[in-house]
């Protein structure tokens, strides 16, 4: 048996960062019967959706408010929200999704 640290943080200050998601890394998850993936970067991020939108006017069609950002582009439709997360329509293959992600907003 292991003995208990009163330093770790599961042990001690039952926080479990692994199970709820990686600091940096990006997530995926598909959205069952929507064609579309939900693209999570690291906690921590925020966007700028009026500056962000100035810039995607000028690749695609961009409709916008204080919750969101919907953009059009190629063949997807990005819904984008102030804490970075997307949705990405079109598509069904998380790697696509994230280069889609890449291209488009680049957090």
């Amino acid at each position: 048996m292991i003995a208990r640290r009163d330093d770790c943080p599961a042990c001690a200050h039952i926080k479990f960062e692994y199970l709820v998601g990686a600091r940096g890394g990006t997530m995926t998850a598909f959205l069952c019967g929507r064609n579309a993936i939900q693209v999570t970067p690291g906690r921590g991020h925020t966007l700028n959706l009026a500056a962000l939108a100035e810039r995607l006017r000028e690749v695609g069609k961009v409709a916008e408010n204080e919750y969101l950002l919907r953009f059009e582009a190629d063949r997807y439709e990005i819904t984008i929200f102030p804490d970075a997360r997307a949705i990405i329509k079109g598509t069904d293959d998380a790697a696509v999704a994230r280069s889609v992600y890449a291209k488009y907003v680049g957090v």
